[in-house]
């Protein structure tokens, strides 16, 4: 993984699952499966992003499905058993927000967790101005 070439390694957690998650299950709520993606991420278009949803629990049972909306648009883009890693390669700049539902081995469904996924336009920029001496 990079920025733009630059080297700068990025990544994201985040599971998912392809079904409608209204459809899918009942959203718990006291212990039951919570979801869990990690931090935001910034990337360029086209760079491989890994979102990781390993660190979502469910305290009563186990977690056996991801269910993702990688594109923020309210509908499951992937429904997986197992399915807490995916990776994307974004074409286009822009923000969007990812959520990750999960769902336990009792067809409970959790509250979405959230991250934003920040695509530049093209790879940093940085200017040092014209004294370039090292004191």
């Amino acid at each position: 993984m990079g920025l733009c070439g630059v080297g700068m390694a990025v990544g994201l957690t985040v599971s998912v699952l392809a079904a409608n998650p209204v459809d899918s299950g009942t959203v718990a709520e006291g212990g039951v499966p919570v979801a869990k993606i990690g931090e935001s991420v910034i990337c360029c278009p086209k760079d491989d992003v890994r979102f990781d949803g390993w660190a979502s629990i469910d305290v009563g049972g186990e977690v056996d499905a991801w269910l993702w909306d990688l594109d923020g648009d309210g509908e499951i883009d992937t429904t997986c058993a197992g399915g807490e890693l995916r990776t994307i390669a974004p074409e286009k700049p822009g923000s969007y927000n990812v959520f990750l539902y999960v769902r336990d081995n009792e067809k409970n469904l959790s509250a979405p967790d959230t991250s934003t996924l920040h695509v530049l336009s093209g790879p940093p920029r940085v200017e040092m101005g014209s004294d370039t001496t090292v004191k």
